[in-house]
C-alpha cells in the first residue's frame, strides 16, 4: 500500500507541474504566449487574419501601427528561448516598414527554426523584388515548401 501511495503522489505531483510548461507550447513545437507574456500578446494581435493559432482581437499593420508593431514584436523576437512565431512577426512589422533586407533576415531566421509563414514571407518577396530581384524559380520553391509546411495559401501558388 506505500507503494501504490508513493507512485500516486508521484504522477499526481507531475500531473501539477506539467500544465504550465504544456500550455506554452504551440503548433510545431513554437512557443505560444503565457499569460503573463504581456509584450508577445501584443505582438499577437499583429498577425494576419490567416493566423489560426491567434484568436484575439487584431490590429491592422498599417502606417499609424508599424512603430508599435516593431516595437513590441522586436522584443518578442528577441526573448529567450527564440520563438520562430515571434521572429516571423516582426518580419512582417519590417515588411510593412518597408526594411525589406532587415524582414528577409526575420524571415529566413523564422524558416529556419522551422516556421512555414518564415518560407511563405520570403516566397512573397521575390516575387516582387522587394529587397532583392524578383526570382519566380525561387519563390515557387519557398511556396512549395511553405505549403509542405501547413500554409494552405501556399499550396495553389507552388505550380
Amino acid at each position: 500500500m506505500r507503494a501504490f501511495r508513493s507512485v500516486v503522489v508521484t504522477l499526481t505531483s507531475l500531473a501539477l507541474a506539467l500544465p504550465a510548461p504544456l500550455r506554452a507550447l504551440g503548433t510545431g513545437g513554437e512557443f505560444a504566449p503565457v499569460a503573463n507574456d504581456d509584450i508577445a500578446r501584443r505582438c499577437d494581435a499583429f498577425s494576419s487574419v490567416y493566423d489560426v493559432q491567434y484568436t484575439g482581437p487584431r490590429t491592422p499593420l498599417d502606417d499609424n501601427s508599424a512603430a508599435e508593431a516593431l516595437r513590441v514584436c522586436g522584443q518578442a523576437a528577441e526573448a529567450r528561448p527564440v520563438r520562430p512565431r515571434y521572429v516571423y512577426l516582426y518580419g512582417t512589422a519590417l515588411l510593412a516598414a518597408k526594411r525589406y533586407p532587415e524582414a528577409a533576415r526575420q524571415f529566413a531566421a523564422a524558416r529556419q527554426a522551422g516556421n512555414p509563414w518564415g518560407a511563405d514571407s520570403l516566397a512573397w518577396l521575390a516575387v516582387n523584388g522587394w529587397g532583392e530581384p524578383q526570382n519566380y524559380e525561387k519563390a515557387a520553391s519557398l511556396f512549395r515548401e511553405s505549403g509542405n509546411g501547413g500554409v494552405a495559401l501556399a499550396d495553389g501558388l507552388a505550380l
